[in-house]
């Protein structure tokens, strides 16, 4: 199919063809990336423990998605608190400050998605290839360069007990 944004071929991504990868204690599937679409979006299925989280930053070019199937992310998106429960969606705005945490006792599987697409280079950039679609083994180094968003200095509420 031809659009604006190029040519575009039927892709189809599941567990055992799409690319795994391991970063800080999350695990990182990409589902599509913008090869695959013209780099109208990216979408990453992620599973993240407990406690597990970003700082607070931004993303200066793209928007950012997250629907939950399993688990509960709370998240602090430009002042304001929401709990993303199963079959909860929400997009966050680019250059929006946001941070969240997992609130489950359960691991959090959420789809994430960017558009356009370039989030999930960083990932293969600096992540280190999944041996098996499970949580990375503890300790994980983390040894690449942390350049896939704008960090933000600031006093943050401690959304494991909010």
């Amino acid at each position: 199919m031809k659009n604006e944004i190029g040519d575009l071929q039927q892709f189809v991504a599941n567990d055992s063809n799409a690319p795994a990868y391991w970063m800080f204690d999350i695990l990182w599937v990409i589902k599509a990336s913008g090869k695959q679409t013209g780099n109208a979006f990216s979408m990453i299925e992620q599973t993240m423990p407990y406690g597990s989280g970003p700082p607070p930053h931004f993303h200066a070019d793209m928007e950012e998605m997250f629907y939950v199937m399993e688990g509960e992310i709370t998240i602090w998106i430009e002042g304001k608190i929401s709990r993303f429960t199963p079959g909860t969606f929400g997009l966050i705005p680019r250059k929006a400050v946001h941070y969240f945490k997992i609130t489950s006792k359960e691991n959090c599987r959420a789809l994430n998605m960017y558009t356009p697409s370039g989030f999930e280079e960083g990932i293969i950039r600096n992540a280190e290839k999944a041996e098996q679609l499970t949580l990375p083994p503890k300790g994980l180094k983390f040894n690449g360069k942390d350049d896939m968003h704008v960090a933000v200095q600031m006093d943050v509420v401690d959304l494991l007990n909010t």
